[in-house]
């Protein structure tokens, strides 16, 4: 159910708006209605949080040292002062950021201390020291690689230009690498050559020394340099464990001023120096909710019905109050869309329908079971809201799997308990001898459920005082009327009724025209009075609107054969899985067939079965009286981050 609020309005000095917002903040059920703040008139000009810089410091430091908040901070009064703190918090970020520069720098070094080492080593066993080859006054050296191809090549052109030199140091995936030398006046011309061979020069680094000693040169670099990252990084991981109480005692103390002063700009200006703050608490804790400002002086709480609220443009938040029983399927309703504060909540009437649904479409006791365990499991171990609903929903399963008699799949394991009960065929309803009495039974389903909807339309435009749509609409009184009368016409034919056929032609035409004036006739009702602007539009959007009402009425009802198409799934997927296993020759290789089998049955069927249920809720039910565009109820509270 939704439950009643109070609408409150609390009124104090300007200067004790700080103090107004802290307690409605620790009280854990003040609505605050932000959305009252787009009229800028009369509110209070919008400041600059004072706290913002220091939780920006703070943040920055939980990057560096790479944690999240914790999520059992607590506000303490043992904090310091905020306002007192900056150069500590600025010292720690000093701090941080020094080792961080130290990490990034050293990261850096090694990165291209790798890279040096990577090429060089392509030049191992050269004799020369490569300072002194770039440098080189009366020869151009040129480091690179050459392919095989062009390697091969080389010595056919040092015949016609004896002063090209190539000197090759190792071989690697199809290349040479090596070094050619001319002199000054000739690289150019060399150069043009060794191109022409396809030659990858390499730019070695400028440093003193032949390869094997730059690299011993380098490795030991990288030593030093990886020593300095490993010093930073535990000087940052180290942080927490001296500072870390301190931090968070601090942290959650900034947090908490930093989120009230956000608050202030929803305040509105009064005179005399007084501010206004608008918002909705439950009724049932609006008179302690009064106390907890007694110790702030010169503070009103002024409350208005909640339902006055709306002729003021404020949308009442909506707290669903429901049994423990109904609770987990909340989780459903909320997917659709939170209820309107004057709206029915369809909590009780989606647990029930949709655990129903569930049961009988996946009958069958051993897999209930396991489903409703899985449930279980989910819920305590992994904390998954999907895992509650499951449990009944199993549990509906296994009890319908009684009466289908079903046990993973195996139709004849309980027979013996049947007959001994007075069941001389076994299960009271074998599911593949009588198809055409479950599809039929699935139809009943449909229509109990749809009149269902229908009442629940009724009642919820009733709560709404949309009085037109709760007399003349589709889902008001004149469509349950419409509805019944279709079928009471089926139900003369089929069963024999003897009811005037000729008085229910005559309320179903009597239905359609009311259906087809609703919009008039609902103005008329409400006293507004109606004006029709363009007669023809009139007609032909309403007639459309008619035509898809009568279509949806049957649609609706046919829809709900999926129940029993189900059944008939479930039995004939276990049916073909028991087959195979015969097929196997029995023994280990039909068990581990039909534990296949049932694993797979489970896991596609089980979410199936879900999906379809929570369409037929959707679309089939909750679309005749349920709209669930209501504003949660969100309690004002620190913010998480």
């Amino acid at each position: 159910m939704v439950e009643n609020m109070q609408m409150v309005n609390i009124l104090g000095p300007r200067e004790s708006l700080n103090d107004i917002i802290a307690v409605c903040m620790d009280s854990g059920c003040f609505h605050l209605e932000d959305k009252i703040s787009g009229n800028k008139k009369g509110f209070t000009v919008y400041e600059e949080n004072p706290y913002a810089e220091n939780l920006r410091i703070m943040k920055e430091i939980m990057d560096h040292c790479g944690v999240e908040v914790k999520n059992d901070l607590c506000y303490s009064e043992k904090s310091e002062a905020i306002e007192e703190n900056s150069e500590y918090l600025t010292g720690l970020l000093n701090k941080l950021n020094g080792l961080q520069s130290t990490i990034t720098a050293n990261t850096e070094k090694i990165e291209n201390l790798k890279e040096k080492t990577k090429k060089i080593s392509n030049f191992v066993g050269l004799d020369l020291n490569v300072h002194n080859a770039i440098h080189s006054k009366y020869l151009k050296v040129r480091f690179g690689r050459l392919s095989l191809d062009g390697y091969e090549k080389i010595k056919e052109y040092q015949k016609n230009y004896p002063y090209i030199f190539f000197t090759p140091c190792s071989f690697k995936e199809k290349s040479c690498y090596g070094i050619y030398m001319a002199p000054t006046d000739k690289i150019i011309e060399a150069d043009r050559i060794f191109s022409s061979l396809f030659f990858e020069r390499l730019i070695l680094p400028d440093d003193i020394g032949e390869p094997e000693e730059l690299i011993e040169i380098y490795k030991n670099e990288i030593k030093q340099s990886e020593e300095e990252v490993k010093k930073a990084k535990e000087g940052i991981d180290g942080f927490f464990k001296t500072e870390g109480d301190n931090f968070w005692l601090l942290y959650a103390a900034l947090k908490r001023k930093h989120d009230i002063f956000e608050c202030r700009k929803y305040a509105a200006n009064y005179k005399d120096n007084y501010i206004s703050l608008t918002g909705f608490v439950p009724k049932s804790e609006f008179d302690g909710f009064k106390k907890l400002f007694k110790n702030i002086k010169n503070v009103s709480i002024l409350d208005v019905d909640a339902s006055k609220a709306e002729n003021m443009g404020i949308t009442p938040p909506t707290k669903l109050k429901n049994m423990a029983l109904w609770r987990p399927f909340k989780f459903f309703v909320e997917i659709y869309g939170v209820p309107g504060y004057n709206e029915i909540d369809p909590t009780a009437f989606l647990a029930i329908t949709y655990t129903l649904l569930y049961g009988v479409m996946f009958a069958d006791v051993g897999q209930g079971i396991i489903l409703a365990l899985v449930g279980l499991w989910m819920y305590k171990c992994k904390n998954m809201d999907l895992g509650k609903p499951l449990i009944p929903c199993g549990i509906a399963g296994t009890l319908f799997g009684f009466v289908f008699g079903s046990v993973f799949g195996y139709e004849e394991v309980l027979d013996p308990v049947y007959k001994a009960l007075g069941f001389a065929n076994g299960a009271p309803f074998k599911v593949m001898s009588n198809a055409v009495n479950l599809l039929a039974v699935s139809v009943g389903i449909g229509v109990v459920l749809t009149c269902m909807a229908l009442i629940l339309g009724i009642f919820a435009n009733f709560k709404k005082k949309d009085y037109g749509s709760a007399l003349f609409g589709a889902n008001g009184i004149a469509g349950f009327v419409l509805y019944a009368s279709f079928l009471a016409i089926v139900g003369n034919m089929l069963l024999k009724l003897n009811l005037s056929t000729g008085l229910l032609v005559g309320i179903i035409l009597l239905m359609i025209v009311l259906i087809f004036m609703h919009e008039p006739l609902g103005e008329l009702v409400s006293g507004n009075g109606f004006k029709m602007e363009n007669p023809g539009d009139f007609i032909l959007e309403n007639f459309f609107e008619l035509f898809e009402v009568l279509l949806g009425y049957f649609t609706n009802t046919i829809s709900f054969l999926r129940v029993g198409a189900f059944v008939l799934i479930h039995a004939g997927m276990m049916m073909a899985f028991s087959a195979l296993a015969d097929m196997v020759g029995g023994g280990i290789g039909g068990i581990i067939m039909m534990v296949f089998g049932n694993i797979f049955v489970i896991a596609l069927e089980g979410l199936l079965v879900g999906i379809q249920v929570l369409r037929l809720e959707f679309y089939e039910m909750f679309s005749r009286f349920y709209n669930g565009e209501g504003v949660p109820f969100t309690p004002l509270k620190v913010k998480e981050n």
